[in-house]
């Protein structure tokens, strides 16, 4: 696939990091960039992996450009490593979006880049960053129409619902047909205005049971216990309730472990993974279908509470095989991990965060995993594949 230029010259050169030819991008103003655009799926998520170097003092950057709504999907940030380095990311393409470009860039006049190995690539795991992606599950969580919802002991007026001194305990404040009892995770997200007394207790819907007695926006990720979403009271009760939200956690599953969707230790985006094991190797895991034969590779983030320790696996379904697991880490800042491995005998493997030991917290995001592409190491022209899956260049 060819490349189209904006302010900038590129060429073919023999400087690439894993195969003969590597694409030369010369900068002739600031922020010149080459691009190719991709057809793509709204709300699909993407794997992007690509290798660059820099001449000493020059810089880049890599951009995933929206091309049918003209915004920025993600922007890398200024890059300036003088040997190979590879970048990747996981991204969504937004929505009614369907037409995206990918740019690289020399962001000085005359800048020198040198690039390989580009692989755009549908993303295998589902909410690979761990963020609410699933519909919203709750009707009138705005409280706009009073019908929506089962009161006692309440109402509902001007756009909240009042609690006016409920007893403690009561649960007729609810809303039926809203969770399914599995092993499914679910975001709940709801305000409290106007507190003076008690609190709202989720002891009746999930099976973490907390009470949230302050105004502020309060969330929960938890498993439900029943399919009513039910307001309970804590105490008596005098406070409002409004913009009450209930998302599925799409993809994500637990053994021994808890989950939480942590917004204050995400490594992008908005949320991360947050794992508590309640025994010893616990973990988060997600299956991901697979063809018997084939090769395929993963990227794994995470990092531990000081004091604790985590690992990667992945882990065959049906044959129990360990086709990856990494060395057991310690680090309190990200760190990846990267695997390789051809699927033998299995048609669905098991991607997990596994924590050592009983009670170790650790956060995991961007995960990825995609069919491995293997191009000639000979490639004298410069060529693309590109199947109902993937796209990748080398040059």
């Amino acid at each position: 696939m060819s490349w189209t230029e904006s302010s900038v010259q590129i060429s073919k050169t023999t400087e690439g990091d894993v195969g003969k030819q590597a694409l030369r991008l010369i900068s002739e103003g600031a922020s010149g960039y080459a691009y190719q655009q991709y057809t793509v799926v709204a709300d699909e998520d993407y794997f992007l992996s690509i290798s660059y170097k820099c001449i000493s003092g020059d810089t880049t950057k890599v951009l995933m450009w929206d091309d049918t709504n003209s915004a920025t999907i993600f922007d890398s940030g200024t890059k300036n490593d003088t040997a190979w380095t590879t970048f990747n990311s996981t991204f969504r393409v937004p929505k009614s979006c369907t037409t995206i470009e990918l740019r690289i860039y020399g962001l000085t006049d005359t800048d020198i880049i040198y690039f390989s190995d580009a692989v755009l690539e549908n993303e295998l795991v589902k909410n690979p960053s761990f963020e609410v992606v699933g519909a919203e599950l709750v009707t009138d969580g705005d409280m706009s129409n009073p019908a929506s919802w089962n009161t006692n002991d309440a109402n509902i007026a001007d756009g909240v619902m009042h609690f006016t001194a409920a007893a403690s305990g009561n649960t007729g404040n609810n809303q039926a047909s809203v969770l399914t009892v599995n092993d499914n995770y679910y975001f709940l997200s709801f305000d409290i205005e106007s507190h003076s007394s008690g609190g709202i207790r989720t002891l009746n819907s999930f099976a973490d049971d907390v009470t949230f007695s302050t105004d502020a926006t309060h969330t929960l990720t938890s498993k439900a216990i029943t399919t009513s979403l039910t307001l309970r009271t804590s105490g008596t009760t005098i406070l409002d309730v409004d913009n009450v939200s209930v998302k599925e956690v799409t993809g994500w599953l637990t053994s021994n472990a808890t989950l939480d969707l942590d917004s204050a230790e995400e490594r992008s985006g908005t949320n991360c993974g947050k794992v508590t094991a309640s025994a010893a190797l616990g973990y988060v895991y997600q299956a991901i279908t697979v063809v018997d034969g084939a090769k395929y590779t993963n990227v794994f983030n995470g990092k531990a509470t000081a004091g604790d320790s985590f690992k990667f696996q992945v882990v065959g379904v049906t044959t129990g095989t360990v086709y990856y697991e990494s060395d057991t880490l310690t680090d309190t800042d990200y760190k990846q991990r990267r695997a390789l491995y051809t699927i033998d005998g299995d048609t669905s493997v098991q991607l997990r965060g596994v924590c050592i030991a009983s009670g170790d917290i650790i956060y995991f995001d961007d995960w990825s995993m995609v069919p491995l592409m293997v191009l000639p190491f000979s490639t004298e022209t410069p060529t693309a594949l590109e199947g109902p899956h993937y796209k990748t260049a080398r040059w």
